[in-house]
C-alpha cells in the first residue's frame, strides 16, 4: 500500500509495508498540495493545489540492470497536463472508472465541480462544470462502477450535497440534498456495491456528525441514519 505525503511544490510516495520513500515527484505547484490520486491502472497521477491548478502526470516503470547484475525496477514519470479552470484553491481530485473513459473530477474553493476527460494523449478537456454550490466544495467521489451511468457526489460548505448523473451527449442531471449538515459538509463517500445495487452515500460535517443517505424509489436521496463517531463528538468529521 502506498501513502502520499504532500508539501509545497511536490510530494513523496511511501511504501506502507516498509516505510521506504519509493518516489519523489516535483509537481511544480506554486502552493500547498491538497490531494493526489492514482487512476485505476496506475497510469496517471493527478494532484491539486491552492495555486488553483490540477496537474496530471503519466507514470510507467522500467527495469534497469545494476552494476552487480541485478535487475531493479525504476519508476518513471512525465508531465501530461496542467488544468486551470478553478478560480481558487482546489481541494480534491478523483478518477472515474475506466468503463467511462479516462475521466477526472475536481472540486474547489470556488464552489465548482469540474469533470475532465482525456481526448487524446496528454490532452484533457473540460467536459462538465457545475457551479450551483454557494460556497466551497470540499469533497468529491465517484459512485462504484456497477451502476449503469457515471455518477459523482460532491459536498459543500453551503451544507448541501450534489449528486451528478451522466445522461447522454454530455448532459448531466443534478439532484441536491439540501441542509445535509449544519455549518457545512466536509467529506463524502459511496457505499461499495452489494447484491442490492442501491445508491448509498456517507457524509461527514462540521456538525460533528456522520450521516448516511440512500436513494429511494422516487429517485430522491433521503436520510437513513446518523452516526456520532465515538470519541469525536466535540470535533468536526472530515
Amino acid at each position: 500500500k502506498l501513502q502520499f505525503l504532500y508539501f509545497i511544490e511536490g510530494l513523496t510516495i511511501h511504501n506502507m509495508a516498509n516505510g521506504v520513500v519509493t518516489e519523489m515527484l516535483n509537481t511544480d505547484h506554486k502552493d500547498m498540495i491538497h490531494d493526489a490520486q492514482y487512476d485505476t491502472y496506475g497510469r496517471y497521477l493527478a494532484t491539486c493545489s491552492s495555486d488553483g491548478s490540477v496537474k496530471v502526470f503519466e507514470l510507467w516503470r522500467t527495469m534497469e540492470q545494476q552494476q552487480d547484475g541485478r535487475m531493479e525496477e525504476r519508476s518513471q514519470q512525465a508531465f501530461a497536463a496542467n488544468l486551470e479552470e478553478h478560480a481558487g484553491p482546489v481541494w480534491g481530485v478523483a478518477w472515474g472508472h475506466p468503463k467511462f473513459g479516462t475521466t477526472l473530477a475536481s472540486c474547489g474553493y470556488d464552489g465548482k465541480v469540474i469533470v475532465w476527460q482525456e481526448k487524446g494523449k496528454n490532452n484533457f478537456e473540460r467536459v462538465y462544470t457545475y457551479g450551483g454550490h454557494k460556497s466551497s466544495v470540499n469533497g468529491i467521489s465517484w459512485a462504484p462502477p456497477g451502476h449503469e451511468a457515471a455518477i459523482i457526489a460532491a459536498c459543500s460548505s453551503d451544507s448541501s450535497v450534489s449528486v451528478h448523473t451522466y445522461q447522454a451527449h454530455g448532459a448531466w442531471e443534478v439532484s441536491l440534498i439540501p441542509n445535509a449538515h449544519q455549518i457545512g459538509c466536509n467529506c463524502i463517500s459511496w457505499e461499495p456495491l452489494t447484491n442490492t445495487p442501491c445508491q448509498r452515500i456517507a457524509t461527514g460535517g462540521a456538525d460533528n456528525m456522520l450521516k448516511i443517505w440512500v436513494k429511494n424509489e422516487l429517485n430522491t436521496f433521503v436520510h437513513e441514519a446518523d452516526v456520532v463517531p465515538e470519541g469525536l463528538k466535540e470535533y468536526p468529521v472530515c
